[in-house]
């Protein structure tokens, strides 16, 4: 007869993890903050988070007329180019411009925001032109006789 075995203790629990800040409820799995190690051994935190094209969360929203950096880059990256259908400028060359006004309520935000060369900024806000934003990065475009033309976000291979 053998006596009472003993059975090794479960390793203690992890310390729950800090709340990462770029994630947020209803986020893709890969939307945190990713630590990259060099060879050299230095580290770099690299924050990944969604660009808006269906929904709005505005947690990059500016509640000034001119928007933060982050913004700025998030709606160049999504738009690509200006918004304008026959317009190819580089949105990184091109204005940061809200759908409805800023004087007139509206957002500077992601889903009130597109990039638009100067030329079709002035398009824009000339008689009868009218641009609305239906979802983020969606910019549709009427014309003073009525046609309606739609520009979708960039979309970029996975």
């Amino acid at each position: 007869m053998t006596g009472p075995v003993e059975r090794p203790h479960p390793p203690p629990a992890p310390a729950p993890a800090t709340p990462d800040p770029h994630h947020q409820p209803g986020d893709p799995p890969w939307c945190r903050t990713w630590t990259i190690t060099l060879p050299s051994g230095l580290q770099y935190a690299v924050p990944l988070e969604p660009v808006p094209a269906h929904a709005c969360d505005h947690r990059r929203e500016s509640h000034a007329y001119e928007p933060n950096d982050m913004l700025r880059h998030l709606v160049q990256i999504r738009d690509h180019e200006c918004t304008l259908p026959t317009c190819s400028r580089p949105a990184k060359e091109s204005d940061f411009e809200h759908a409805i006004p800023y004087d007139q309520g509206g957002r500077t935000c992601g889903c009130n925001a597109g990039a638009r060369s100067r030329a079709c900024h002035q398009v824009k806000q000339s008689s009868g032109w009218k641009v609305t934003q239906p979802k983020p990065g969606w910019h549709q475009w009427e014309t003073p006789s009525g046609r309606t033309y739609t520009q979708e976000p960039k979309r970029y291979p996975t």
